[in-house]
């Protein structure tokens, strides 16, 4: 079954508005009803990272639908109304299909949130907390700090949900082959670091096999190696080739780049967008990368891996409002 979100309103928004909006279109195209109750409306994304093809699903009842259908659903967003007692009862009588849906995206959507409504922000913000939900507001208030420098804007209303929903792992997600962030010189590093890597896999290797498998593998590299071989594309090495070996070695030899310097350029290519002041990126915006993070890690060597790791921790960190006294270990060489 396609990959949906579920989208249910309890005396807030209605949910064939959020679909619009979402949508961004006036009016609804004609629906599927794919279970009793539930109706469909495709939704294509297209990201820099992936394209994905999932179903905006709304229903009037609260259900799982069938186990297929429960386990279709990696979002479900919720509305109401904070100023309506009986409105925040009946999100709460979802709990129980939560558990079977299981969904590792839940949103709970109002119009805006304050201390001084029937359902408090504080108590609100307690409960979503308690029971995995992010609060989204519409509209939220403004805040009359008087403050315009806000370093981490965060964004909120249809634009925040729509990205929690892109920011989702979908089952049946295309990854698009180069993401656009990948600079030439990355790929350069990237393929240089992969070299050193498995000239390191080799030498490992090379006490471990035998001598009689070593003749073997000898042969056969010599008739199927490639010069060709693409040394970037994230694929586990073979670590066993001898005659690898020494092209492996030679391109570490060439390559004359530190660690230090490859780390520096993978974090730099992750904020493309960055300005002069060196402005972080979101959080959301770096969870988007995730990924693509996880696939140049897998090229590295172990040590170059674990700075690399360190560095991204510590951008996530400030990317949240942390403070960089408060991680400064982190970043030392014999951490």
């Amino acid at each position: 079954m396609t990959p949906c979100a579920l989208i249910a309103s309890c005396l807030g928004l209605k949910a064939d508005n959020l679909v619009k909006s979402i949508l961004q279109v006036n009016e609804l195209p004609a629906s599927n009803l794919i279970l009793e109750n539930i109706f469909s409306y495709p939704w294509h994304i297209n990201t820099k990272y992936y394209t994905a093809d999932i179903n905006l699903c709304i229903t009037n009842d609260r259900t799982i639908g069938n186990r297929e259908f429960a386990k279709s659903v990696g979002a479900i967003v919720i509305t109401f109304d904070t100023n309506q007692a009986s409105s925040f009862s009946q999100v709460k009588m979802w709990l129980p299909y939560l558990k079977e849906i299981e969904s590792p995206v839940q949103i709970l959507v109002c119009d805006r949130s304050a201390d001084d409504d029937v359902i408090p922000r504080r108590s609100l913000i307690t409960w979503c907390l308690d029971n995995a939900f992010e609060l989204v507001e519409l509209n939220p208030v403004e805040s009359d700090d008087g403050s315009d420098e806000d370093e981490f804007k965060e964004s909120f209303g249809i634009q925040r949900i729509v990205e929690a929903l892109k920011c989702h792992s979908w089952s049946n997600m295309v990854m698009k082959e180069k993401p656009s962030y990948r600079s030439p010189y990355f790929e350069k590093l990237m393929s240089d670091a992969a070299a050193a890597n498995k000239a390191e896999n080799l030498d490992v290797a090379e006490d471990s096999v035998s001598a009689e498998g070593k003749q073997q593998l000898t042969s056969d590299a010599s008739s199927n190696a490639s010069p060709a071989t693409d040394l970037s594309d994230g694929s586990e090495y073979r670590a066993t080739l001898n005659g690898a070996l020494e092209s492996a070695k030679m391109a570490n030899k060439e390559s004359q780049i530190n660690s230090q310097q490859i780390i520096d350029s993978m974090i730099s290519d992750l904020q493309p967008d960055a300005v002069a002041d060196k402005e972080e990126e979101s959080f959301e915006k770096l969870f988007e990368k995730l990924n693509v993070m996880k696939d140049a890690a897998s090229n590295l060597p172990p040590d170059q891996r674990k700075e690399y790791a360190k560095q991204i921790t510590i951008q996530f960190w400030k990317a949240i409002g942390g403070s960089p006294e408060e991680i400064e270990g982190l970043s030392d060489e014999d951490s």
